[in-house]
């Protein structure tokens, strides 16, 4: 009696502790289909859709993001980028094969692959980086969002639905 409790203990243990390892395991890929959902603005404005829209898609090493934004002035900035990406150890790489800006004067069209990598770190349960390529822009993975910041200039809120 003791021993079958004993191996039914041990069978118990090991399916909690692969099923704990197993969730933090998926927990640390950003991989995943994010939505705009809103942008906050240095005035404490928040935009909504449809003043917003975005769609930004991290999957099996492939990138592409689209997002637009319409002011309260009724300017319209916006951005489209298809790229690569690699994760190794606590290191993101990025390499963009087409980039193209509105900034809300001029759009720009750049078809000369770049690359540059930055760490990731776990902080609160979340993956925080600075996302290679573009100046000053942070992001912070959950398992369900991704928020990206550019200070003085803006915060996105993603929503994961994928």
């Amino acid at each position: 009696m003791r021993y079958r409790f004993l191996v039914i203990f041990g069978a118990l243990l090991i399916t909690v502790s692969f099923s704990v390892i197993s969730h933090s395991a998926d927990f640390t890929s950003i991989e995943g289909t994010y939505v705009l959902q809103s942008r906050q603005l240095p005035d404490g404005t928040t935009l909504a859709p449809p003043a917003v829209a975005g769609l930004y898609v991290l999957s099996e090493g492939y990138m592409s993001l689209n997002r637009a934004a319409k002011d309260t002035q009724g300017n319209i900035t916006s951005r489209s980028a298809v790229g690569t990406y690699t994760i190794s150890g606590s290191t993101y790489s990025l390499e963009l094969i087409y980039n193209a800006v509105n900034d809300g004067t001029k759009i720009s069209y750049d078809f000369d692959k770049k690359s540059g990598s930055s760490e990731m770190t776990m902080v609160d349960g979340n993956v925080d980086m600075k996302i290679p390529l573009v100046d000053n822009l942070c992001g912070s993975f959950s398992p369900d969002s991704f928020t990206a910041m550019t200070r003085g200039e803006f915060i996105d809120k993603w929503v994961k639905v994928k």
